[in-house]
């Protein structure tokens, strides 16, 4: 029999044509978003990479420093060098304990994973289920 015998069917079928040209292209826009935010937390990962490994430079490399401002100490060298040595010991490690920190912040502040995608995909399950129940009542 043609759909034209029977209208209900061929409405039904429209409708679930419809409907799942709407659930693969809100799949797509799920999987795009993802992708997204993948990219995003990949570049705010390697962005937090690349000031951490500067910090632990400046923190290795203050560690020699302090070693022989504490070997000279304990020599009883001249004090001019020893506080020098001292000194830019401190700075560095200052300095790289701070570009630690702030690189962990920053990293904490911007790193999202997949957050919204799970967001969404929460939301569209509830969607389903909602949608689900409606159809069985």
């Amino acid at each position: 029999m043609p759909d034209a015998d029977r209208p209900l069917l061929g409405e039904l079928r429209n409708e679930l044509t419809g409907m799942t040209d709407e659930l693969v292209q809100l799949a797509t826009l799920r999987l795009r978003l993802a992708e997204i935010e993948l990219r995003e937390s990949a570049a705010t990962a390697r962005r937090f990479a690349v000031w951490a490994v500067a910090a632990v430079v400046l923190l290795l490399t203050s560690l020699p420093v302090f070693v022989v401002a504490l070997a000279a100490w304990l020599d009883g060298a001249a004090e001019l060098p020893l506080s020098w040595n001292w000194i830019l010991g401190a700075i560095l490690a200052t300095a790289g304990a701070a570009l630690g920190w702030f690189a962990w912040r920053r990293f904490r502040r911007d790193f999202r994973g997949l957050e919204q995608s799970l967001e969404e995909l929460r939301e569209d399950l509830v969607w389903v289920k909602e949608w689900g129940g409606r159809g069985k009542s």
